[in-house]
């Protein structure tokens, strides 16, 4: 557009042509005009075109993201009790096995989750015996064979090779703290369907504690001589 030079208004076109070129159209500018300012206001990369997010709120939202993936893993501890007795013989040759699927707690579990497999099964024991029941001293061997799954051990020796065997002293009435003990940890252990997850050798929750005692004359036949807390330390993946 051209103006007259004599026109009145080529001063001001002018003027707003310089203020023009050094005006960012990324930011706010103002132009003096005779009659007061004039307001530009253009797209701004500088300005907020919305809020910044909610870090709570992305963190949420990612968690719930881990969740949903099948390579997340959860790890749970469940317990549960039992106890162990002589049979009518007497002899005392018995298991702990590392399942928890039994537990009713697997159940609210098992509804989230396709694939479990044991970390490390851990027991604490105490004996139960007393003096009025007149049992005598008697010795008791536990070992971990994750190669077995609710087996009673053959006897005395089944149990005495197995590389983590322990030999106790504990059934009299004087014994008065609890003996623990704990399976091989098993990092790399296989995943099992959450379903039957001690179905399958090297996987899932596959494998026990064996217990005898070798010295069965020091047993009373029918008695109780233990009592168990057991301790499940198991991860879960690929939520359903």
């Amino acid at each position: 557009m051209n103006f007259n030079p004599k026109h009145p208004l080529f001063g001001v076109y002018h003027q707003l042509l310089a203020i023009h070129k050094k005006v960012d159209d990324r930011k706010l500018g103002k132009i003096p005009l005779a009659s007061g300012w004039l307001t530009l206001k253009s797209a701004s990369r500088d300005e907020k075109s919305e809020e910044e997010p909610d870090p709570t709120l992305a963190m949420t939202v990612s968690l719930a993201s881990s969740l949903l993936s099948s390579n997340h893993v959860e790890t749970f501890i469940l317990r549960s009790a039992a106890s162990i007795s002589s049979s009518n013989v007497p002899t005392l040759l018995s298991y702990i096995n590392w399942d928890p699927s039994g537990l009713s707690e697997w159940t609210s579990i098992s509804a989230l989750f396709s694939e479990a497999r044991l970390v490390q099964c851990r027991v604490s024991m105490t004996g139960t015996v007393n003096s009025a029941v007149g049992a005598q001293a008697a010795m008791l061997l536990i070992g971990s064979q994750p190669a077995l799954n609710t087996s009673t051990p053959t006897g005395t020796s089944s149990v005495m090779n197995t590389p983590d065997c322990v030999l106790l002293s504990m059934f009299t009435y004087t014994f008065t703290h609890a003996f623990r003990h704990s399976s091989p940890m098993r990092p790399n252990k296989l995943w099992a369907p959450i379903a039957a997850p001690a179905s399958q050798v090297d996987a899932g929750t596959y494998g026990q504690f064996s217990l005898v005692c070798p010295v069965a004359a020091s047993l009373t036949a029918s008695i109780q001589y233990l009592e168990v807390l057991i301790e499940y330390e198991v991860e879960v993946r690929a939520r359903t």
